[in-house]
């Protein structure tokens, strides 16, 4: 942990010290480290002394010097510790010739946090100021009483560091999800589905933009049919594994059904995906069948291939509908969704029957009836269960589009108005509201209650466009790994009400148990970031022959039975105990020594009332890592640089403001309608990247300097850099006027490097003052304080 610490300067070997009239305070970066097994006393001691023996050796050290001596040029800390010992004899000052006239106090503060702690008596004070921008009353309320509670903690005879609690048991108690949702032993997901399908038996079930549908008692009817076949024909039976490799179609849907009340695992590859990914899928998790929609050269070694609708069509002369002979374990696993994995290859993520029907009962009475409902997403990913199965709970019906078709948005439209409800990741769902407000064709969704999006980061820009082009809908916001079952949260903004300025993820399902923990696994206090772990029916069962990863992000739950699934998400319970996200942990690098949160940046961006979105990444340029922040804006004016980073400045420090800006009309997305940040990544930076070589002394000479103050090669910095835009400030530009001094025999104003921080532009005013020679103005002025 490191924060500032403020020194009185006035230790000083000179006699009179204690008599001058000044301000000799400096401020030192204080690190410390927290070890939970420490003695408490023996910690607070060695803080104590370390500090002083610090305090001792370097209190006259300037930031600037301290800075130097790092290799870096950002702020070292962003919270300030003061602790102001000096008790004022009212009788002495009142005896003494001085006397205070007009006095007033107006305080600023240059950190985020600022804590003054003075003591009267046997009592400690306690003064916070902060940054509005980033720290909003309620949080600061909650600072406090984490303070109290730890210094409770101590008094109360606390014998650990880990001991010491910011957080009381009873509000733990408030914030800890109860996790009393669970599932009767002798039930079953196709139990449960069939009952649903004999409850509104004649209803539309399915429907494609092509006009045919299926009820309730065909689709199930027909599922039966295909389980029997698959069972006779192929001598598939519980455990065994079937990939599907097609478009969305009626077809998949009836044989993701007959696969699960025979038992079968079910593994869905997408066609948009190349044959290369479907056979590494189809020999991971060692399949039995592989069914495809249309030919394929592919070969597998024991694993039998199948045309769709040849299945389809050979079952349809199967007489008598078929289950599985016994009732299908909760345990065991019902599908396997590939996602993308470190290592390059994807992994399977094994969800289980159990898995998926506690999600469905958990989800059941928290959207509309009878709503119909486009699918949208690729089945290759769990949030397409949500598109196809919700509308199904409740008497629905579900539009199924192929891929193409939810690319034509002339087709898209269509469904879309026929639809009282739909989902999609933020960068389709903008896309649609995008082209709605293009066309003006607002009015035609008025049957449009319902609308959720999930599955990315979703900025509150898009929140608001949703709103706007949908006023009599609800507004739903939804968070989950697919370890997790689909998503676990659910924020709801009703019609009209204010959008949250924070990324807020609402609330866990009844069906899941979300909390927010440490890095030892225990609670949180409310405003404290922590990883957010999910508990509860919809934990899944792990990863596919990875036990190592399995364990590692798998844990016991000691709040809860079952596992906790750690999801590598930072976020933090807001006041209300509403859950906020603030990034990934792996999206935090680091960068010049200083760690940093690329999620913090995007939502600070889009914060600015001309950025609908914004993606921050580190891109290696000419072998220098470099902080690239591509936005999209909501209008045609170009937004300048300058503009945005000082945008920024009011909320992050210096260090995590980007220099460079890339305007883009659209992101690319990947197949899953995701930004796809490699693609970003692999783009020509020509705008940020225009290389000028020096053409003559002076500016080679510059080129040198600021080679020399920011520590960059030579050879990357061109004559129409901008000396902040790489790291300088206003420490180094006083360096670099003393070098222009020694060099080139002018003085440049201090103003000026503000003015001019390109080198082309400032080796024209260093050429124009050796020419004219013209004095500068003198530099010592005149103050005066009455005392």
């Amino acid at each position: 942990v490191v924060f500032g610490a403020t020194v009185s300067g006035r230790d000083w070997s000179v006699g009179s010290v204690e008599q001058e009239v000044g301000l000799y305070i400096n401020t030192l970066p204080v690190s410390i480290g927290v070890a939970r097994d420490s003695d408490l006393g023996d910690w607070l001691s060695a803080l104590q002394a370390g500090h002083s023996k610090g305090r001792e050796q370097y209190s006259h050290v300037s930031l600037s010097m301290i800075q130097e001596a790092m290799g870096v040029s950002e702020a070292l800390f962003d919270s300030l510790i003061v602790f102001e010992n000096h008790p004022m004899d009212k009788d002495t000052f009142n005896q003494s010739s001085l006397q205070a006239e007009n006095f007033q106090t107006k305080e600023y503060t240059n950190y985020a946090l600022t804590i003054a702690v003075s003591h009267t008596g046997d009592r400690l004070h306690f003064k916070l100021d902060y940054n509005k921008e980033a720290f909003p009353r309620e949080y600061i309320d909650m600072i406090i009483r984490h303070l109290q509670n730890v210094l409770q903690s101590i008094s109360n005879g606390a014998k650990k560091v880990g001991e010491l609690k910011h957080m009381t048991e009873e509000n733990q108690n408030v914030l800890l999800p109860k996790n009393e949702f669970s599932l009767e032993a002798d039930t079953s997901l196709e139990l449960y589905l069939e009952a649903i399908f004999n409850r509104y038996k004649d209803k539309e079930a399915l429907r494609d933009v092509d006009g045919q549908s299926m009820s309730y008692t065909a689709l199930w009817n027909q599922s039966g049919k295909v389980s029997a076949y698959l069972s006779s024909h192929y001598g598939l039976k519980q455990g065994d594994t079937v990939v599907l490799y097609s478009d969305r179609s009626m077809e998949m849907v009836v044989l993701f059904l007959a696969l699960a009340r025979l038992g079968c695992v079910y593994v869905p590859v997408d066609k948009i995906h190349p044959e290369e990914r479907l056979a590494y899928i189809a020999k991971d998790s060692n399949s039995r069948l592989l069914i495809v929609e249309s030919d394929t050269a592919i070969n597998i070694e024991n694993t039998q291939v199948a045309r769709l609708s040849a299945v389809i069509e050979a079952s349809s002369e199967v007489e008598e509908v078929q289950t599985a002979k016994e009732t299908i374990p909760l345990d065991a696993t019902l599908y396997i969704i590939y996602t993308s994995g470190s290592t390059g290859k994807p992994k399977g993520v094994c969800v289980s029957h159990g898995n998926l029907l506690g999600y469905l009962k958990g989800i059941e009475d928290e959207f509309g009836a009878n709503r119909v409902q486009p699918v949208l997403s690729s089945h290759g990913f769990d949030i397409f269960f949500f598109e196809l199965l919700s509308p199904l709970l409740k008497g629905g019906t579900s539009i199924l589009l192929r891929n193409e078709e939810v690319r034509d948005m002339e087709t898209l439209e269509s469904a879309l108005q026929e639809s009282t409800s739909f989902h999609a990741v933020p960068a389709l769902m903008r896309a649609v509201l995008d082209h709605i407000a293009q066309t003006n064709t607002k009015e035609a969704y008025a049957k449009m209650t319902e609308l959720y999006v999930g599955g990315d980061v979703v900025p509150n820009a898009l929140l608001h466009q949703m709103q706007s082009l949908f006023p009599q809908a609800k507004i739903y916001v939804f968070y989950g790994p697919t370890e997790g079952t689909i998503f676990v949260t659910s924020k709801l903004y009703e019609p009209g009400s204010e959008i949250s300025d924070r990324l807020a993820l609402g609330t866990s399902l009844r069906s899941s148990q979300v909390l927010v923990l440490d890095r030892w696994g225990d609670l949180v206090a409310p405003g404290v970031k922590g990883e957010l772990c999910i508990g509860g029916v919809q934990v899944s069962k792990g990863y596919l022959h990875n036990e190592a990863l399995t364990n590692e992000k798998y844990t016991n739950n000691p709040y809860g039975a079952g596992k906790l699934y750690r999801t590598g998400d930072v976020a933090r319970w807001d006041a209300n105990g509403n859950i906020e996200y603030l990034g990934r942990e792996d999206s935090q690098i680091k960068l010049r020594g200083y760690r940093i949160e690329l999620g913090e940046i995007n939502r600070q961006l889009e914060k600015h009332p001309n950025i609908i979105e914004a993606v921050v990444l580190v891109v290696i340029i000419n072998d220098i890592e470099r902080l690239i922040a591509f936005v999209k804006a909501s209008t045609s004016e170009t937004i300048s640089t300058e503009e945005l980073v000082n945008h920024l400045r009011l909320s992050l420090p210096d260090y995590m403001i980007p220099r460079h800006y890339v305007s883009l009309e659209a992101f690319p997305l990947t197949a899953n309608n995701k930004v796809d940040k490699q693609a970003l990544k692999e783009m020509e930076f020509e705008e940020v990247n225009s290389y000028e070589p020096p053409s003559n002394k002076i500016e080679e000479t510059l080129i040198s300097f600021w080679s020399e103050l920011l520590k960059i090669d030579e050879d990357v910095i061109g004559v129409t850099e901008n000396f902040f835009m790489l790291g300088g400030d206003s420490i180094k530009v006083i360096t670099l006027q003393n070098k222009i001094k020694q060099e080139f025999d002018v003085k440049i104003k201090l103003e000026t490097f503000f003015e001019v921080p390109v080198i082309r532009e400032l080796a024209k005013v260093i050429l124009v003052a050796e020419v004219s020679s013209t004095p500068e103005e003198g530099t010592q002025g005149e103050a005066k304080m009455t005392i």
